[in-house]
């Protein structure tokens, strides 16, 4: 049987759309290479160290004085302790007290160290993202200061073995009181 005209155009026709679909392959194959380098490169950040903003990491110190820390008691507001489960809680790290308890319009809670650990590593990402809000990150760079201070006091001169009290984290910034009259002079 002869290779008639319709026979060449319908190879014709079959060959340009072969083409296209070969292209349309290559254009798809392109797409997927980049979106694969994108996900590659999004596991890799999610494995990486967190950035920091001014090229600041985490004071490891501070954090490996923290974790050594067995219990601690935090003084705080309510709101304030808030906060900070907000920002800390969903870190590995952060366990839920089991007691929480009020006096006085303060809350006491029981940490422990990897707890500590917690908050600081989340306060210190939290006080540096300026997505959060300037008055988030005060308040975040409020507590990291106030917590790493004493942290860092109790690491200066720790007590090891059980001896000694729970270190004791107040937030709770208050005005003196006046000066009575007789002290005046």
């Amino acid at each position: 049987m002869p290779f008639g005209r319709g026979n060449r155009e319908q190879l014709r026709s079959i060959t340009d759309r072969l083409t296209e679909i070969t292209a349309g392959l290559a254009a798809l194959e392109r797409q997927v290479t980049g979106h694969q380098h994108t996900l590659d490169q999004m596991q890799h950040n999610t494995r990486a160290q967190p950035a920091h903003a001014n090229g600041q990491k985490p004071d490891l110190d501070t954090l490996r004085a923290a974790a050594g820390i067995s219990a601690a008691v935090l003084h705080a507001h309510r709101d304030t302790w808030e906060f900070v489960v907000k920002h800390a809680g969903a870190d590995q790290h952060f366990h839920v007290p089991g007691k929480v308890r009020e006096a006085a319009g303060v809350v006491i809670v029981h940490v422990s160290g990897p707890s500590l650990v917690a908050i600081l590593t989340s306060l210190g990402q939290v006080k540096q993202d300026p997505a959060v809000g300037i008055g988030t990150q005060a308040l975040a760079d409020h507590l990291h200061q106030r917590i790493s201070r004493i942290v860092k006091g109790i690491a200066a001169d720790p007590v090891s073995g059980g001896q000694g009290h729970p270190a004791v984290i107040r937030i709770d910034d208050r005005p003196k009181p006046p000066e009575s009259d007789a002290a005046r002079p």
